[in-house]
Formats: structure tokens, C-alpha cells, sequence
């Protein structure tokens, strides 16, 4: 190689030693940008590491590596007895898609750009309002209800354990998984659902999704065909209503009362029944035992199957633990769903369904041509995060946490709008609604609140009915305390003048 070459490379090539990336790093990026911009075309021979080392300045080995992942990325070809040479054809050619076969049609619009869409009658049940996923808001400001203490999570303990799992996990467990989710993480769940939450269940028949979403979607596609009939409390929970929409199910708007869900006995014999008995969504309201049994023996006696959705039931503020629906089910006809979400934090996406023996095979099944399998080291993380304790002692912490958050709003709620908003009691859950004086839209409101920063869902947004006393949605579960006396003032100053 001689020596104008070495030179014109190592020219090319610039290093900083006051730079945070590595010297190897810098090497690299250099000869990838040379090689990017066709200062080095393809066949271009490279200077031996050695020579080139040499004229860099550097040690050999840190050339060696920018080479060897320059070579590991198809940019290069070594030639035993030759040298290095810049790759022929670059790894670009086979990642980049090339359009210029299509650039005569470029000026025609499609019939998705001219708006000419079908879509499936399912699709057009989901552009309803009232089933639409989409009104939700993403922020996370206050008081958006269903987010948990981000502050408060101990991440420290998270991020401790995961690196641990990283450290350690076995490459064969890079494989796809099992589609019923990691069998130690489904031993942890189903024990813990045994002991706090009162569940029969075993860890077979717990399967590890995404979050209750899925399986709302999984238990409707499995149960439920076009046309079926599906009941579910009204004010009730959006997602789960969109779920049984997109499999075609007519869905049957049914009361709640002071005991929760009231079953329509010999008005309707639905396929399925959807409730939230713990703590109902949204009105927070907790089925009674006479309730329950009622509900149990309706569904028993008609083959009506049960998707009980444990909304924050293990926040309980107040008297003693409600069980599970689940666990005075008799007759299995009981799916049960609860998350981690709400618990530990929404990025997680990970959440459990607790499935009759007779549906395990057909629902992980209809799993598996999904998404196949929930990700692994999560579900690692999170089994050594219930194995070593740290998740009760969370819940119990968060407990305290949110139960002295929920008297600071409703301290601050009688002081500032004792006028305008009336909470309704709640001894369990993350939010509280605020009925608003009879006559005032609650959307107008919650839309008036929003220019100003403050999210408080309507409670018309979770109804498909008129409603006598509109309401406001108030997640005080992620926000300080001093947040919470500031936001609730600001609403003060926007509400007073209106109402």
C-alpha cells in the first residue's frame, strides 16, 4: 500500500480525543461517512490497520475494532493475502426500497388519497362517538384519571433488576416465547390472585397479555360472533364497548344502581355480560355480595358468559377487601382480566387474563396468530420484581400515597368549588367523579378546562344515553399534592364565571 493512500485516509479521518465517543467510534463513523459519500467507492483498498493506526496515531486494536464492525456490517471485505477493500455492493442495497420503477404513476392519486375507502361494517360500528378509542387523551396532565404515581415508582429497583436480567438471561431465551406468556411470571400472577384478590385459579389458566385491552379483543373474537348480543354497564368503560363492537356485537346498554350492574333478567339473554364489580367504571361504585350472586346465578341458568374487568381493585381505601367476582364463580363462565398498568406504569404494556380450563386452549390460540407472545424480559422483570416482594410493598405504599392524595382533592375540591362540583364518595380506585349542577354540559366544561391545561374527562364521553346530572372525571392518583391545590384553584377561576 503506499503511502499517499494511508495519507489520504488518515486526512479523511478526524479524531477527537476531547470527545465523549471512543476513538474506535470516531474511526468508524469517518471511514462509514467516506464510504457513504463515495470519497471511498466500492473496491477502494484500505491501508492496512497497522499503517493506517500508525498515521492516526492510535493503537492497532482500535483500529482492528472500527474495522471489524465496518466488516460485520457488510461495508467491508477482507481478502486473505490481499488487504481490505470497500464491500461492492453496501448493505444498503438490499435495506433501502426503490421507487423509481413506480415514479411514472407518482402523479395519480389512489383511491385511499381520493378518499374512496370501504371499510368493513365492524370498522364503521368503531366511528360512533360513543365506541370511538380515539377521544381519550393522551396527556398526563391533571386530572386525567387511570395514571398511576409516576414519581413514586421505584425505578431504581426496576432498573436494577432489569440490568440483572440483561446480565444474565441465556441466549436460547432471545426466542420467541411461550404465547400463554413466561411460565414463572403466570406462577407469581396467579398466586398473588389467590391471595389478594380471593380468584380460583391456577397458573394454566392464567394467560399474560398486553394490558386488558387485548383482552377485551381476545375473549370477543373467541366468544362472540357478528350479531351476537353483549350487555354492559352504561356509564361504562369505552374500550371494552369498542372491543365487542369490532367483533360485531349489538351491544345492550344496562343500568347501574347503588349495587352496581343490574342485570335485565327476562328483557335480554345476552351471550356475554361485560362489568367492572370491584370498582365500576367510571362511577366507582362496588357490586354488592347479593348483587354478585344475582349476576352469578342469571349467567349460570342462560350459558351466559362473563368478562369481569378488576378495575384498580387494589386500591381499596376503606373497609375490607372485596373479592373477585371470579371467586364465587361456580359454574365457570367467569373470564377474568386485570393490568400492571395501573399499578406499576402503562409503558410496561403488560396485563393478565384469567381464563375457564375449557377456553385456555382456544384463547392462546386466537393469542398466537395476534402478536404470538408477550416480550420476555419484561415479564422476566416483572417475576423478580413479585418474587422479592417489591411489588406488595409498592401496592401497599401507593395505597397510603393515594388515599392521602384523594382527601387533598377533596379538601380542596369543598374549598374552592364546594359550589359548583359534588364528589361522589369513593373508598377504592384513582379518580372521583364530580357531578356538575343539573343543566350544565359537562363536555363544554371538560372542553373549556382543557384550553387551560387541565384534563377532566365528561361523564357523558362513557355513556351511549342521555344522563340526568352531568359529571366531570378527576384522576388525582399522579398528581403532588401541591399540583393538585394549584389546579383545583385554576379551575375555580375558570368555572366560577360560567356556572
Amino acid at each position: 500500500m503506499c503511502r499517499t493512500k494511508v495519507r489520504f485516509v488518515s486526512r479523511f479521518v478526524e479524531l477527537d480525543s476531547s470527545e465523549t465517543r471512543p476513538l474506535y467510534t470516531q474511526i468508524y463513523d469517518e471511514l462509514r461517512a467516506g464510504i457513504d459519500e463515495d470519497v471511498f467507492p466500492p473496491g477502494t483498498r484500505l491501508p492496512s490497520t497497522r499503517r493506517l493506526a500508525s498515521a492516526l496515531e492510535v493503537s492497532r486494536n482500535t483500529v482492528i475494532r472500527a474495522f471489524d464492525e465496518l466488516h460485520s456490517e457488510g461495508y467491508l471485505n477482507r481478502q486473505v493475502g490481499s488487504g481490505t477493500y470497500v464491500a461492492e455492493t453496501l448493505p444498503e442495497k438490499y435495506t433501502q426500497a426503490h421507487f423509481s420503477d413506480f415514479s411514472s404513476r407518482s402523479s395519480e392519486a389512489s383511491s385511499c388519497d381520493r378518499g374512496v375507502i370501504s371499510l368493513s361494517e365492524r370498522a364503521k360500528k368503531l366511528e360512533d362517538r360513543s365506541l370511538s378509542l380515539l377521544d381519550d387523551p393522551v396527556q398526563q396532565n391533571a386530572f386525567r384519571p387511570g395514571i398511576p404515581a409516576f414519581d413514586a415508582f421505584p425505578i431504581e429497583t426496576w432498573s436494577r433488576l432489569t440490568s440483572r436480567r440483561w446480565r444474565t438471561v441465556p441466549t436460547e431465551q432471545l426466542e420467541y416465547g411461550d404465547p400463554a406468556g413466561y411460565p414463572p411470571l403466570r406462577e407469581q400472577v396467579a398466586e398473588y390472585l389467590r391471595t389478594a384478590r380471593g380468584t380460583r385459579c391456577e397458573a394454566e389458566q392464567v394467560i399474560i397479555l398486553s394490558g386488558t385491552q387485548q383482552a377485551f379483543s381476545l375473549v370477543a373474537r373467541v366468544l362472540l360472533d357478528p350479531g351476537d348480543t353483549v350487555c354492559m354497564e352504561d356509564p361504562g368503560f369505552p374500550q371494552m364497548r369498542g372491543a365487542f363492537a369490532a367483533a360485531g356485537a349489538n351491544i345492550c346498554p344496562v343500568s347501574v344502581d347503588d349495587n352496581g350492574f343490574v342485570p335485565p333478567f327476562e328483557d335480554v339473554i345476552p351471550r356475554m355480560v361485560g362489568i367492572t364489580p370491584s370498582h365500576q367504571y367510571p362511577l366507582g361504585i362496588t357490586m354488592s355480595s347479593s348483587r354478585r350472586r344475582d349476576v352469578l346465578d342469571w349467567s349460570s341458568e342462560n350459558d351466559i358468559w362473563i368478562l369481569e374487568d378488576d378495575y384498580d381493585s387494589e386500591y381499596r381505601y376503606s373497609g375490607p377487601p372485596v373479592g373477585a367476582l371470579q371467586g364465587m364463580d361456580d359454574s365457570g363462565r367467569v373470564l377474568y382480566t386485570g393490568t400492571f398498568s395501573k399499578v406499576l406504569f402503562p409503558a410496561l404494556r403488560l396485563g393478565y387474563l384469567v381464563v375457564p380450563s375449557s377456553l385456555k386452549e382456544p384463547i392462546i390460540k386466537m393469542r398466537t396468530i395476534s402478536d404470538r407472545s408477550p416480550p420476555r424480559i419484561p415479564q422476566m422483570t416483572l417475576t423478580d420484581f413479585m418474587h422479592e416482594g417489591h411489588f406488595e410493598k409498592h401496592i401497599r405504599e401507593m395505597r397510603m400515597l393515594y388515599a392521602h392524595r384523594q382527601t387533598v382533592l377533596l379538601d380542596a375540591l369543598s374549598k374552592h368549588l364546594g359550589d359548583i362540583i359534588d364528589p361522589a364518595p369513593s373508598n377504592a380506585g384513582l379518580h372521583l367523579v364530580g357531578y356538575l349542577p343539573e343543566g350544565v354540559d359537562d363536555q363544554a366544561v371538560a372542553d373549556r378546562l382543557s384550553d387551560h391545561g387541565i384534563i377532566a374527562l365528561p361523564l357523558s364521553f362513557y355513556t351511549t344515553r342521555s344522563l340526568d346530572r352531568g359529571g366531570l372525571l378527576l384522576g388525582y392518583a399522579a398528581v403532588p399534592e401541591d399540583e393538585i391545590q394549584k389546579k383545583v384553584r385554576l379551575m375555580a377561576d375558570i368555572l366560577e364565571p360560567l356556572i
